[in-house]
Parts: structure tokens; C-alpha cells; sequence
């Protein structure tokens, strides 16, 4: 990740941040955690310009349970149907209002 990248990591439980927002750093922030962090449970990424592309590599990461996605405007239900369809343990979704 980049130094406008803001991790956040605590018992399997990851928030990220990015400040200013980048589509191109937060796409590479996300596929770098579904490929190296495989015991993920929790992601926040509210407020993330992050794209379906980004959430279906999430599949990954197979022991999630809870994702925030609250103002990612740009996922849409096809992302999130694919999660939790590779994700059995996911219980909690975060979604922007309206989805």
C-alpha cells in the first residue's frame, strides 16, 4: 500500500481509509488484502471509492464475516451476492442506503 493508504488492523479486523480517495490505490489496497490476509473476519471500507472488481477478490477471503460498505456507491448486487455466495460465514453487510 502507498502512504495514503490508512490500515488499520486488530484481531483479523481491517479498516481502510484513503485520503485524498483513489479508485486505482484502494483497488490495489483490497486485492493485496483478499490475497495475503486469508483469516480475515472484519473490513470496514465505508467511504472507499472501491469497485465491484475490488469486492468479488474479497471472495478470497473465505472466514469474513462482516464488511462495511456504507457510502460505496459504485458496488452494486452483483458484487455482493457473488461474496456471499464464496464468503459461508459472511453474517453482516453494510450496505449504502438505498441498496
Amino acid at each position: 500500500y502507498t502512504s495514503h493508504d490508512h490500515i488499520i488492523m486488530y484481531h483479523r479486523t481491517i479498516a481502510l481509509t484513503h485520503h485524498p480517495p483513489s479508485y486505482h490505490r484502494t483497488y490495489h489496497s483490497v486485492i493485496s488484502l483478499a490475497e495475503n490476509c486469508e483469516g480475515l473476519v472484519s473490513i470496514t471500507l465505508r467511504e472507499c471509492p472501491i469497485t465491484n472488481s475490488s469486492i468479488m477478490k474479497l471472495a478470497l477471503c473465505t472466514r469474513l464475516r462482516y464488511i462495511d460498505l456504507i457510502d460505496c456507491n459504485d458496488v452494486t448486487d452483483s458484487a455482493i451476492v457473488y461474496l456471499a455466495e464464496h464468503c459461508h460465514h459472511l453474517g453482516y453487510v453494510d450496505l449504502p442506503y438505498g441498496k
